[in-house]
C-alpha cells in the first residue's frame, strides 16, 4: 500500500517531514486513518515533537495505535529513503486520479471495469497496427 509506504518512511525518517509537507495535502490520502496519521505526523513535527507511539492515546484509540505498530513494522524492509518517499507519493496521486475518473463516471465498478478492459485492448491494437 502506498500511502502506508509513504507514512512509514516519514515515521523511520521525521526530518523528511518538513521537506515533503509543502507539497502533500492530506486530502491526497484516500483513507482517513492514514489521512489522521499524517495530519499528527505533519503537526508533531512542526511543534517540535516526535512521533512516539506512548504518547499517541489522546489522538488514537487502542486499535489505530495497532494499526500504527503494523504499518511501522511493515516498512522496516524498505529503503527508508527520500527517493522510496517520492515513489509512494507518485502512486498515491495515481491511485487518487482513477478514484476521480471513475467516480465521476457515476459507473458501477463492473462497468468501469469493462470500460477500463476496452480501453487496454484499443490501446493494444494501436500498438501493434
Amino acid at each position: 500500500n502506498a500511502e502506508e509506504g509513504f507514512l512509514s518512511v516519514l515515521m523511520k525518517n521525521p526530518d523528511f517531514i518538513s521537506r515533503v509537507s509543502a507539497n502533500v495535502e492530506p486530502s491526497e490520502f484516500i483513507t482517513d486513518f492514514n489521512r489522521k496519521v499524517y495530519v499528527e505526523l505533519v503537526t508533531r513535527n512542526h511543534q517540535g515533537k516526535p512521533f512516539d507511539i506512548t504518547l499517541m492515546g489522546d489522538v488514537f484509540t487502542g486499535e489505530e495505535l495497532g494499526e500504527i505498530v503494523r504499518i511501522q513494522t511493515a516498512g522496516a524492509s524498505r529503503a527508508n529513503t527520500l527517493e522510496e518517499c517520492a515513489l509512494c507519493l507518485q502512486i498515491m496521486r495515481e491511485e487518487r486520479l482513477k478514484n476521480t475518473v471513475r467516480s465521476s463516471t457515476g459507473d458501477s465498478d463492473q462497468e468501469y471495469i469493462e470500460k477500463m478492459r476496452q480501453l487496454a485492448k484499443n490501446k493494444k491494437k494501436e500498438v501493434t497496427e
